[in-house]
């Protein structure tokens, strides 16, 4: 029956231009409140059961010798806070690297742990960030390169100003770099624990700016900065 409707509105130009004319505003409020929603229950989700992720993942990655630390807006958070910020929609993470294997070996631990990728990000040919899902949580990782003095991972965005049209899967690079993450260490509220990164401080500095306890609704990641356009594009993989 709707396969019919369908061919019948599609001979019917005029009738199909009418009601698409009553019917999108309703539609479109559908949409709005549908996504609103989902980014309410994603909010929700991170504040009664981040810190659980948190755990669980520090257990995971510790068990198997991976230094991470919790990073970005969950750093941001938990130091200038004291706990998740109010608007995040996802839990950011570093990993260093102790070679270009660290991101397969990264992904086949917390795939074995329940976890679901979700996209895999690749800038010439290295794998540099990863997003996954457990217990309906979006979590990020992103791969620290260390050199003698800096620390640089890579983040990926789209900007219609700068580039009005990607090819499919394709997004913009950032190369960020930050003076060398030194080491990590343990971190705790209430029962959780987990790693955040040596002199954290300093490093939010970095990232933010000097004001970084003071909110910023404007700061962009890639136009601060520490953040250098890198040439050509990144891909984003879609699992599955």
């Amino acid at each position: 029956m709707i396969n019919d409707l369908k061919v019948f509105l599609r001979r019917n130009t005029r009738l199909y231009s009418v009601l698409k004319k009553i019917l999108q505003p309703a539609y479109n409020r559908y949409v709005i409140c549908r996504i609103s929603q989902k980014l309410k229950k994603r909010r929700r989700l991170i504040r009664t059961k981040g810190f659980t992720l948190l755990n669980r993942l520090h257990d995971m990655l510790t068990d198997k010798g991976i230094t991470y630390f919790i990073d970005f807006g969950t750093l941001l958070g938990i130091i200038r806070e004291g706990g998740f910020i109010k608007h995040d929609l996802d839990i950011d993470i570093g990993v260093i690297k102790q070679d270009n294997n660290t991101p397969l070996a990264v992904k086949d631990v917390l795939l074995e742990n329940g976890c679901k990728l979700l996209y895999e990000y690749v800038y010439e040919e290295n794998i540099v960030e990863h997003s996954l899902m457990y217990n309906d949580i979006k979590f990020d990782i992103c791969y620290y390169d260390q050199t003698e003095n800096d620390s640089q991972c890579y983040l990926f965005y789209t900007d219609d100003k700068e580039i009005p049209e990607y090819p499919v899967n394709h997004m913009s690079v950032v190369r960020m770099t930050y003076e060398r993450i030194s080491g990590v260490e343990i971190h705790k509220v209430g029962k959780f624990k987990f790693n955040i990164p040596n002199d954290a401080e300093k490093l939010l500095e970095q990232k933010y700016g000097k004001e970084w306890r003071v909110p910023d609704s404007k700061w962009v990641y890639w136009k601060t900065p520490t953040a250098s356009k890198c040439e050509g594009f990144g891909i984003q993989r879609v699992s599955g």
